[in-house]
Order: structure tokens, then C-alpha cells, then sequence
């Protein structure tokens, strides 16, 4: 088997154990069971479950932005929030975990990353100023919370109402 396959087991495995409860509550001999393969396997892939984890928010985003055609921010909000909702119960698992290894943490720092690298591609920069960093981390961490808030609140509104009802406008300085 090849290691990409074998880590895409392994996530499949996680994301399917996640639909039922909190990555607190899942250890990694229930991942290799429910995968039949072996710790040492997993541990040859993996640090732990939580880098696992980071793995599958990256395979998500990642894919999830390769199919994405954006040309405003709340747009890309929008999509962000239908993107969640396909997945509903992986994600309202995910909010639960807490510490460096969140989703949240990672959807901040993943959206930072991001929007720096929009804005240095489209100011034709090569760095971002004090101000310019402030102004990303700031739209950034409102972002993650108003994602945070959506799912805790069960993704009762459409994606539509959620971003109208922020009127949020996500680095419009990019854009």
C-alpha cells in the first residue's frame, strides 16, 4: 500500500469515528481498528491523532479551495459556510477539540496564510507592513468566530443569512 493511501484510510477512519463523537473521545487504537491497520503504521504516518487530524482539515481545505472560484470576500465566506455544512457533523466534532491542535487554530492560521498571500499577490508586495499584518489577523480571528458561533448555533441559518446577518466584509483592502 502506498503511504498516501494509507494515510487517506487513516482520515477516512478518523472522519467516520468523528460523525459519532469529539476527537477527545476517539484513541488511536479505535482508528487502526476501525481501518485495520497497525499502530505502528499509523505511527509511521502520524505523530498522534491530532496530527492526523491536522491532516484531514488540510485535505478538506485544500480541496475545497482547488474547487473555488472567489472574486469578493463574502463570496468566499458564503462558500466557506456551505463547505461546512456538507460535512456537518465532522465539523461540529471538530469545534469541540481546544488547544494548538483545533480546527479553529488551524482555520486561523490556514485563512492568515491565505489572505496574506492574496493581498502580497495583489499589492505586487513582497512583505506586509505592521498594519497590513494587524488587518488580516483581525479579519482573520473574526472570521473563525463567526464560523465558530454558525456551528455551535447548529448551522441553523442558510450560509446566505449568516454572512447578510454579519454584515461582514472580510479584508476588503485584498479585494
Amino acid at each position: 500500500m502506498y503511504r498516501n493511501d494509507v494515510k487517506e484510510l487513516l482520515a477516512q477512519s478518523l472522519q467516520r469515528l468523528l460523525e459519532k463523537k469529539t476527537l477527545e473521545k476517539i484513541n488511536v487504537q479505535e482508528i487502526t481498528r476501525d481501518c485495520q491497520v497497525s499502530r505502528s503504521t499509523f505511527y509511521r504516518q502520524f505523530l498522534d491523532k491530532y496530527d492526523l487530524m491536522n491532516y484531514c482539515y488540510q485535505v478538506k481545505v485544500d480541496k475545497f479551495l482547488k474547487e473555488l472560484e472567489y472574486n469578493n470576500c463574502q463570496n468566499i465566506l458564503t462558500y466557506i459556510f456551505y463547505f461546512l455544512k456538507e460535512d456537518k457533523n465532522f465539523f461540529e466534532n471538530a469545534i469541540r477539540t481546544k488547544g494548538e491542535n483545533s480546527f479553529l487554530n488551524f482555520l486561523y492560521d490556514y485563512s492568515f496564510d491565505f489572505y496574506k498571500k492574496e493581498f502580497l499577490t495583489r499589492s505586487k508586495k513582497d512583505k506586509l507592513s505592521n498594519k497590513e499584518t494587524a488587518c488580516i489577523a483581525f479579519n482573520c480571528a473574526g472570521a473563525v468566530r463567526l464560523v465558530e458561533g454558525w456551528i455551535k448555533c447548529r448551522m441553523k441559518q442558510s450560509p446566505e443569512e449568516a454572512v447578510l446577518k454579519t454584515r461582514y466584509r472580510l479584508i476588503p483592502l485584498i479585494w
